[in-house]
Protein backbone atom coordinates (compact mmCIF):
# COMPACT_ATOMS: atom_id res chain seq x y z
CA UNK A 1 0.00 0.00 0.00
CA UNK A 2 1.26 3.46 -0.91
CA UNK A 3 0.66 6.49 1.32
CA UNK A 4 1.26 10.07 0.23
CA UNK A 5 1.96 12.30 3.25
CA UNK A 6 1.69 16.03 2.64
CA UNK A 7 2.64 18.87 4.97
CA UNK A 8 4.66 22.07 4.62
CA UNK A 9 7.17 20.93 7.27
CA UNK A 10 10.31 19.59 5.56
CA UNK A 11 11.11 15.89 5.81
CA UNK A 12 14.66 16.54 6.98
CA UNK A 13 14.58 19.35 9.52
CA UNK A 14 15.31 19.93 13.19
CA UNK A 15 11.53 20.21 13.72
CA UNK A 16 9.91 16.76 13.68
CA UNK A 17 6.19 17.31 13.24
CA UNK A 18 3.58 14.64 13.90
CA UNK A 19 3.14 14.04 10.17
CA UNK A 20 6.87 13.23 9.88
CA UNK A 21 6.50 10.76 12.72
CA UNK A 22 3.39 9.11 11.21
CA UNK A 23 5.23 8.78 7.90
CA UNK A 24 8.27 7.24 9.59
CA UNK A 25 6.04 4.78 11.45
CA UNK A 26 4.28 3.82 8.21
CA UNK A 27 7.70 3.11 6.66
CA UNK A 28 8.62 0.91 9.62
CA UNK A 29 5.35 -0.98 9.18
CA UNK A 30 6.25 -1.75 5.57
CA UNK A 31 4.10 0.79 3.72
CA UNK A 32 5.45 2.56 0.66
CA UNK A 33 5.67 6.24 1.66
CA UNK A 34 5.98 9.44 -0.35
CA UNK A 35 6.39 12.68 1.64
CA UNK A 36 5.55 15.91 -0.16
CA UNK A 37 6.40 19.19 1.54
CA UNK A 38 5.11 21.85 -0.87
CA UNK A 39 2.02 24.05 -0.84
CA UNK A 40 -0.87 22.43 -2.64
CA UNK A 41 -2.48 25.29 -4.56
CA UNK A 42 0.20 25.40 -7.29
CA UNK A 43 -0.10 21.62 -7.63
CA UNK A 44 -3.40 21.98 -9.41
CA UNK A 45 -1.33 23.43 -12.24
CA UNK A 46 1.30 20.68 -11.93
CA UNK A 47 -0.87 17.57 -12.20
CA UNK A 48 1.32 15.79 -14.77
CA UNK A 49 4.54 16.75 -13.00
CA UNK A 50 3.14 15.47 -9.71
CA UNK A 51 2.29 12.13 -11.31
CA UNK A 52 5.84 11.94 -12.70
CA UNK A 53 7.24 12.53 -9.20
CA UNK A 54 5.21 9.52 -8.05
CA UNK A 55 6.45 7.57 -11.09
CA UNK A 56 2.93 6.87 -12.31
CA UNK A 57 1.97 5.02 -9.13
CA UNK A 58 -1.03 6.63 -7.55
CA UNK A 59 -1.26 6.60 -3.76
CA UNK A 60 -3.86 4.48 -2.00
CA UNK A 61 -4.06 7.00 0.83
CA UNK A 62 -3.42 10.76 0.94
CA UNK A 63 -2.61 12.01 4.46
CA UNK A 64 -2.48 15.79 4.39
CA UNK A 65 -2.50 18.80 6.69
CA UNK A 66 -2.71 22.24 4.98
CA UNK A 67 -6.12 23.72 4.15
CA UNK A 68 -6.77 23.61 0.42
CA UNK A 69 -4.99 20.33 -0.12
CA UNK A 70 -8.16 18.43 -0.98
CA UNK A 71 -6.96 19.33 -4.49
CA UNK A 72 -4.87 16.16 -4.19
CA UNK A 73 -8.13 14.19 -4.36
CA UNK A 74 -8.76 15.80 -7.75
CA UNK A 75 -5.38 14.59 -8.94
CA UNK A 76 -5.76 11.13 -7.36
CA UNK A 77 -9.52 10.45 -7.25
CA UNK A 78 -9.19 6.80 -6.22
CA UNK A 79 -7.13 7.51 -3.10
CA UNK A 80 -8.63 7.79 0.37
CA UNK A 81 -8.26 11.37 1.63
CA UNK A 82 -7.29 11.84 5.28
CA UNK A 83 -6.80 15.22 6.91
CA UNK A 84 -4.79 15.81 10.06
CA UNK A 85 -5.97 19.07 11.65
CA UNK A 86 -3.15 20.54 13.73
CA UNK A 87 -4.03 24.25 14.01
CA UNK A 88 -6.92 26.66 14.34
CA UNK A 89 -6.18 28.20 10.95
CA UNK A 90 -8.54 31.23 11.20
CA UNK A 91 -6.27 32.59 13.96
CA UNK A 92 -3.48 33.31 11.48
CA UNK A 93 -5.06 32.91 8.02
CA UNK A 94 -8.29 34.83 8.64
CA UNK A 95 -11.96 33.88 8.73
CA UNK A 96 -12.20 33.11 4.99
CA UNK A 97 -10.11 29.97 5.51
CA UNK A 98 -13.13 28.40 7.22
CA UNK A 99 -14.80 27.98 3.81
CA UNK A 100 -11.75 26.13 2.51
CA UNK A 101 -11.57 23.98 5.65
CA UNK A 102 -15.26 23.09 5.46
CA UNK A 103 -14.88 22.02 1.82
CA UNK A 104 -11.73 20.01 2.61
CA UNK A 105 -13.08 18.18 5.64
CA UNK A 106 -16.43 17.50 4.00
CA UNK A 107 -14.82 15.64 1.07
CA UNK A 108 -12.29 13.88 3.29
CA UNK A 109 -12.80 10.20 4.00
CA UNK A 110 -11.57 10.77 7.56
CA UNK A 111 -10.24 13.59 9.73
CA UNK A 112 -7.82 13.31 12.65
CA UNK A 113 -7.55 16.22 15.11
CA UNK A 114 -4.96 17.07 17.74
CA UNK A 115 -7.47 17.61 20.53
CA UNK A 116 -11.05 17.83 21.73
CA UNK A 117 -11.21 21.59 21.20
CA UNK A 118 -10.27 21.12 17.54
CA UNK A 119 -12.84 18.33 17.15
CA UNK A 120 -15.51 20.57 18.68
CA UNK A 121 -14.59 23.36 16.24
CA UNK A 122 -15.00 21.01 13.27
CA UNK A 123 -18.33 19.63 14.48
CA UNK A 124 -19.92 22.74 16.00
CA UNK A 125 -18.69 25.48 13.72
CA UNK A 126 -17.85 23.79 10.41
CA UNK A 127 -20.64 21.18 10.74
CA UNK A 128 -18.40 18.23 9.85
CA UNK A 129 -19.92 14.81 10.46
CA UNK A 130 -18.55 13.67 13.85
CA UNK A 131 -18.48 10.02 12.74
CA UNK A 132 -15.62 10.80 10.35
CA UNK A 133 -13.46 12.48 13.05
CA UNK A 134 -10.96 10.85 15.41
CA UNK A 135 -9.27 12.85 18.17
CA UNK A 136 -5.62 11.78 18.47
CA UNK A 137 -4.17 14.29 20.87
CA UNK A 138 -0.61 15.55 20.60
CA UNK A 139 1.41 13.09 22.62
Amino acid sequence: MRILFHRNTPWKDHIRCSTNIYAENALKEGYEVVYFEKLIHPLRLMKNRFKRILKGKEPDIIWTVPPGSSALKEIFPNAKLIFQVVDYYPAFLGEKIKEVEKDDYTVADHVFTIGVAMTNYLVDELKIDPTKITTLGQG
